[in-house]
């Protein structure tokens, strides 16, 4: 599937409507200002810290018949709205030059926050002095138009301006969303119930001839990593237990799918004997096996050599941590590739790596992560085995940043939906990642109060971006996709 491209405008000067409940940018509702209102300030862009938040602000029109325009700039967050800049009551005779004509005559509102020897009337503020600070994520901008002698923030109208906040105090405007993106989550009350709403993106298999359907530890990550592209691979999902004992919404979700298979990855000490009882219980008719090898390494290897027979390109990354490898799932499983884990902090790959990725039918090596994550000598000895031009290193300033390299390294690229991860935590992604891989579908990872902004660059190329998550994995903020600090 190609990639639909949805440009999401990122235009300083944002069209509004009014209205007593804010609507979103650009619809029409029954009280909305016609035409609609722009709104531009100066500048489009600061940080909390700056002793003056905002030097202008112009509205294209006036306020609607038998409205002035308020003589307050505020700003609101949720239900909680704050004066940030006002016009000092002993200069009223500035009144009227400050902002313009209020608006009974429809003309345009203009708002002088310079302070100049022309205009020295105005009462500055810095976002940081607010009494109750604004937190990351999206605000507003509001110029309201009052009714009455006095203003009622709760049934005046007012103009708005989307804003958004990082999560260093860096605040800009908000881009314009595309009405055509869908941006959604899937998140559950914990990691295992999360990785069950993953799963019921899958359609049940009833048990047809080779469906299969993956369970692993989501106490902790080496087991799985390798587990999510070989899932992917074979378009089936990635569930998740305690190794004790399956949560009961686990045992209903693998009943639904009903598949004639189960993979569980890890021995006894990640997925207990227990478990799988509970898992030949639930489902009688299911063939079930354990891929479990005496290290993480061991068990990467068997499940490998079990998914991806006959591999012709391997992805390598480290398995001391997480966020590369289950990065390069999903791009691993668009080109038909598996994921191998080693020690990456080791001169030379693993007995285990080298057994996958040593026989001749191996013609490409991709390997994710700087040298940090993955050693020079590991790319050395790779070079020497498949030779230099099959070896390709994808390694950012950071995790997130390889994890974009990683992406844009895929031929043809990926299907209409991305998926956006925690990169601070391996739970949400191992799922989620199957799902990706089995469904075409991008990766990224992502900190959890923002979005990278190439990742905000590619992420205007998809009809649909999923959070994998609730909001104490990713908030808000990248729900609203905003960008991080440069």
């Amino acid at each position: 599937m190609s990639i639909l491209s949805r440009g999401i405008a990122r235009a300083a000067i944002v069209a509004l409507v009014v209205g007593g409940v804010v609507s979103a940018p650009q619809v029409a509702v029954a009280d909305e200002i016609t035409p609609p209102a722009t709104v531009t300030i100066t500048p489009t862009s600061g940080n909390v810290s700056d002793a003056i938040f905002l030097t202008s602000i112009t509205v294209s029109t006036g306020c609607p018949t038998g409205y002035r325009a308020g003589s307050s700039t505020m700003v609101a967050q949720g239900a909680t709205v704050q004066s940030v800049a006002n016009v000092r009551t002993a200069a009223t005779s500035n009144y009227q030059n400050v902002y313009g004509t209020f608006g009974l005559d429809g003309t345009a509102i203009s708002i002088n926050r310079s302070i100049s020897p022309t205009n020295n009337y105005v009462s500055n503020k810095s976002l940081s002095s607010l009494s109750t600070p604004l937190t990351a994520g999206a605000f507003e901008l509001r110029v309201y138009c009052f009714a009455g002698a006095t203003p009622n923030y709760t049934t005046d109208k007012w103009f708005k301006l989307a804003l958004e906040l990082d999560g260093s105090g860096n605040w800009s405007i908000a881009a314009t969303p595309d009405p055509e993106q869908v941006i959604n989550r899937l998140q559950g009350s914990d990691r295992y119930a999360t990785a069950v709403e993953v799963s019921k993106e899958f359609e049940s298999f009833g048990g047809a001839e080779g469906s299969v359907a993956y369970v692993a530890t989501g106490a902790n990550f080496p087991d799985a990593l390798v587990a999510a592209a070989a899932a992917g691979s074979q378009q089936a999902p990635l569930l998740l237990t305690p190794t004790a004992s399956m949560p009961a919404v686990v045992i209903a979700e693998l009943q639904r799918l009903d598949p004639a298979r189960v993979v569980i990855v890890g021995g006894t000490g990640a997925v207990s004997a227990a478990v799988r009882s509970q898992i030949t219980g639930a489902l009688p008719d299911a063939i079930v096996d354990r891929l479990g090898g005496a290290s993480r390494y061991e068990t990467a290897r068997l499940v490998v050599q079990d998914a991806f027979p006959g591999v012709d390109s391997v992805y390598v990354a480290t398995g001391r941590n997480f966020p590369d490898a289950l990065a390069a799932a999903a791009a691993a499983v668009r080109r038909g590739a598996a994921v191998m884990i080693t020690d990456g902090n080791a001169p030379t790959l693993g007995a285990d790596a080298l057994a996958v990725v040593q026989p001749d039918a191996v013609t490409s090596v991709y390997i994710a992560g700087g040298t940090g994550a993955v050693s020079a000598g590991i790319q050395t000895q790779l070079n020497t085995l498949k030779g230099a031009p099959n070896v390709t290193r994808y390694a950012g300033a950071n995790r997130y940043e390889t994890s974009l390299l990683l992406n844009r390294g895929v031929p043809g690229g990926f299907g209409p939906t991305a998926y956006l991860a925690t990169g601070t935590g391996f739970a949400d992604a191992l799922g989620g990642a199957a799902l990706a891989g089995a469904t075409g579908s991008a990766l990224y990872t992502v900190p959890p109060t923002c979005v990278p902004s190439g990742v905000r660059t590619d992420l205007e190329d998809y009809a649909t971006v999923t959070l994998l998550g609730g909001p104490g994995a990713l908030s808000a903020a990248v729900l609203n996709l905003t960008v991080c600090p440069s």
